[in-house]
């Protein structure tokens, strides 16, 4: 969640624009207040998309199909102006990740949330179909993880499952997203409900592995594996795998209906918390930042996933005192840090929620070294000599021609604090020949065989005056992780299917003393990007192609 900007709309038609809940390359998504005080999440219509007669038509049928549908597992629609010059679509306000963020911040689905996840699913699918239409974009990124259970949202490709122009396909291009289509979809283009039920499959083996089951080194092997190769659920728990396999026919008369899924998934004893604790979290975190907003408060900025639900070993800092024994033993750094390394060159231009907690509260709440500072010890290992030693009582009291000399008192100002930093390491999987570019493994949420190769350079650890967000982005589909300082590196990778992952640290948005570049490469052949911080990583993308782009921000050299 973000401040409004001094150009954003104070209000879009009867509704008051409070801050901004997201965005993305087709337009952001805004909290608004109506007259009657709801809360509703206003759609807005990028400006660079409203001459697009084309793309004016889709998001009329967007607005069309939402009005059809209700129930309890989709987020109504309450008003709407596709004619609008900056077309618009308010729907009703629900706190929560999508399943995308959540998978990606807390982790997989235990199998009982996945049961539920299955069964809420199947009942907004029975709810959309009964009203003659197919969703066609069922994903991680379109389904909503709230207190009581899923809601599917985003109908922007949903048409009449009776409609003889239903195809997905427009001059040469594939509408969808390539590892949850059907293998109908990708072969003619068309789409049915029961190529709902076969995006159902694999969002919920996705809910629970962190991707989706056809995911390939590209998008082209991705579409393969979808139409060619069976999917391996062996690691999925026993009653999901049961459901899924069964999605995932390849024959769509053979897959089963949303009731009959709903029937598979059962029996799901009521809870109050469906989800495990970190997502519950996260739904919070998102509930306080509203508060804040509607309080008059500027929203906190998110701290990074790992720091949101995870042990320690995700983000590199340990909450411990400073000198944690009974003789004051300084604290040892943690032997988990990396160390640098030489492998590869090659970078993969590789997705947490708006909801997050204020860094400084980390800071309050203990005493805090980063385990990668060493507290210089004394040869005793004790705390250095400089700290000032203890009264003795048996020190002699001053003498009386003492206490009447004149004393001048010297006052030396204190230099501000060195702000905290953080290491940017980069990571390389020899056997994907893929790089990534982060603080840790937390981000390397395409799977094992990531290896420390060099540090980059150091990120502050919290916002700071003249500082903007690192922020690393996942694509699902294609496995890949993206990380971007600027906006409008942020909005290239919302276009093609990136979403927010979690924010690595902060940049400065300026060159001060003692800061280098951090560079964006391009290579046009390979469609390959490389962020690199240090002038060997940049020195090794122009050897083999790579063009500098941009520069994402400075950062403090390794």
């Amino acid at each position: 969640m973000k401040p409004l900007g001094a150009s954003d709309p104070a209000a879009i038609g009867s509704y008051r624009v409070l801050a901004e809940l997201g965005q993305g390359g087709m337009g952001r998504v805004l909290l608004g207040a109506g007259p009657d005080g709801r809360l509703v999440a206003v759609k807005l219509v990028s400006t660079a998309l409203v001459g697009d007669a084309e793309f004016r038509a889709r998001f009329a049928r967007e607005v069309a199909a939402s009005r059809r549908v209700s129930g309890a597992y989709t987020a109504a629609v309450v008003e709407a102006d596709p004619d609008a010059e900056v077309p618009w679509l308010a729907s009703v306000f629900v706190p929560g990740p999508s399943l995308q963020q959540a998978v990606a911040t807390a982790g997989p689905l235990p199998e009982e949330s996945a049961l539920r996840l299955a069964a809420g699913l199947a009942t907004a699918l029975l709810e959309i179909h009964r009203v003659g239409l197919a969703h066609r974009d069922l994903k991680p990124s379109n389904v909503l993880l709230t207190d009581d259970g899923p809601r599917v949202i985003d109908f922007g490709i949903a048409k009449a499952v009776d409609d003889p122009n239903s195809q997905l396909t427009h001059t040469g291009s594939l509408v969808g997203s390539p590892g949850f289509m059907s293998p109908e979809q990708i072969e003619t283009g068309m789409a049915g409900a029961a190529g709902d039920v076969f995006s159902l499959g694999a969002v919920l083996a996705a809910a629970c592995t962190g991707r989706s089951p056809f995911t390939g080194s590209s998008t082209l092997q991705t579409l393969n594996n979808v139409v060619g190769v069976r999917a391996d659920l062996t690691t999925l728990p026993p009653r999901v795998r049961h459901i899924v396999e069964r999605c995932l026919e390849r024959d769509p008369a053979a897959r089963p209906t949303p009731a009959r899924v709903l029937e598979l998934a059962r029996p799901i004893p009521p809870s109050p918390r469906p989800w495990s604790p970190g997502v519950h979290r996260m739904i919070a975190e998102q509930r306080a930042q509203v508060e804040r907003v509607l309080a008059g408060q500027s929203p906190v900025p998110p701290v990074t996933a790992a720091e949101l639900t995870a042990p320690v070993a995700m983000t590199r800092i340990q909450m411990k005192p400073v000198f944690d024994g009974p003789e004051g033993r300084a604290a040892e750094p943690d032997d988990r840090t990396p160390p640098p390394g030489a492998p590869g060159s090659r970078y993969r231009w590789g997705t947490v929620i708006a909801a997050s907690v204020a860094v400084a509260a980390l800071a309050a709440a203990a005493t805090m070294v980063f385990v990668n500072w060493d507290p210089a010890p004394t040869a005793a290992g004790n705390p250095s000599s400089s700290s000032p030693a203890p009264v003795s009582s048996s020190s002699p009291a001053p003498s009386s021609a003492s206490s009447s000399t004149t004393t001048t008192t010297t006052t030396t100002s204190t230099p501000p604090p060195e702000p905290v930093k953080q290491d940017l390491w980069l990571y390389w999987n020899s056997d994907l020949q893929d790089n990534a570019t982060c603080l840790n493994e937390g981000c390397l949420v395409g799977g094992p065989g990531y290896a420390p190769a060099q540090l980059e350079g150091k990120v502050l650890s919290a916002p700071a005056e003249g500082a903007a967000p690192l922020r690393s982005m996942w694509h699902p589909e294609r496995g890949d992780v993206a990380v971007c300082g600027t906006d409008e590196c942020v909005a290239q990778q919302e276009v093609v299917g990136y979403a927010p992952l979690r924010v690595e640290g902060y940049v400065l948005s300026a060159q001060a003393p003692g800061t280098v570049p951090l560079r964006l490469y391009w290579h046009e052949g390979r469609g390959d990007n490389a962020l690199c911080g240090s002038d060997k990583c940049a020195a090794d993308q122009e050897a083999v192609g790579y063009v500098l782009i941009r520069t994402e921000g400075f950062v403090y050299p390794a």
